[in-house]
């Protein structure tokens, strides 16, 4: 069964088994929150760790010649959701929302040789995604003011990824500049604290963990600088290359899958949006 078809399945025995106490149903809400999370990344961290540090090796083989700077994982971002939940029963709800999910991170390098030239590149990738979710609110009372809320859920992704090296003064090379999108599916679930401001009125604080790591991406790599331009169309792979140093990772879209005896570890890259994140919002009743 496909993902696509699984979600579908998913939010289809959600509303069967919830659908009788519709009629039953109170009231409904509208949440918005915002704030920071953690995100794995996984592969694209990888990708440019194999940049900087191939170029730090191979710079350092000359007496005398440093580097300054290195690579910067991304893992904290910007995070916002909004749902709307249907309350079936007084602790009991389905919601349904979108949220954004974003991080970025730009690593740079300096090289300087003896002489006093400088060389230098920076790398700018960033990842983002639209997770479209379907989740089940469970509301417990604490007091009149605060109620303990737990959700649980699922999410179709819908996520991008960017990239841009820029070699610097002193170093040749063409800029690149890629692209990428892809769908896929992930779980999330969390516990929130609720205050209630007014009698509809509520301000939330959230933690909240979550699954997702997407993969199939295809997209575009446009090349420019030192030789002609032009832009190669095709899917994002991972793979280590293999120098006289050691081997180092890389994350590049390609028209074909890269393949010979400097490759090892060929796959499709993946990017992991699973992590935790932290929210503060509001509950509007209704």
């Amino acid at each position: 069964m496909s993902r696509k078809k699984g979600f579908m399945l998913f939010i289809c025995l959600l509303l069967l088994l919830f659908l009788p106490g519709l009629s039953k149903a109170e009231k409904f809400g509208v949440k918005l929150s915002g704030g920071m999370n953690y995100l794995l990344v996984g592969d694209v961290n990888e990708g440019v760790r194999g940049v900087i540090e191939s170029l730090r090796d191979s710079a350092t083989v000359v007496p005398g010649t440093s580097t300054e700077g290195e690579a910067k994982p991304i893992h904290l971002g910007f995070d916002f959701e909004g749902y709307v939940i249907i309350n079936l029963t007084p602790r009991v709800g389905i919601g349904f929302g979108a949220g954004y999910i974003q991080g970025a991170k730009i690593s740079e390098l300096t090289v300087h040789f003896p002489e006093g030239a400088e060389a230098s590149l920076t790398l700018k990738p960033k990842v983002s995604a639209i997770p479209i979710r379907v989740g089940v609110f469970y509301t417990l009372p604490v007091s009149e003011m605060v109620n303990v809320v737990f959700n649980a859920g699922a999410g179709m992704y819908l996520a991008n990824y960017s990239y841009n090296f820029r070699p610097g003064p002193g170093l040749s090379g063409n800029s690149i500049t890629q692209t990428a999108s892809a769908k896929g599916f992930g779980f999330h679930g969390g516990v929130g604290l609720e205050f209630n401001l007014a009698p509809k009125i509520a301000f939330v604080l959230e933690g909240q963990g979550r699954y997702a790591k997407i993969g199939g991406f295809e997209g575009t790599a446009k090349y420019a600088g030192s030789s002609l331009p032009y832009t190669e169309e095709g899917a994002l792979y991972y793979w280590e290359h293999i120098t006289i140093f050691r081997k180092y990772p890389r994350v590049l879209v390609q028209e074909n899958k890269p393949s010979g005896p400097l490759y090892s570890n060929v796959r499709e890259a993946k990017v992991d949006f699973s992590g935790f994140t932290f929210l503060a919002g509001i509950k509007i009743n209704f």
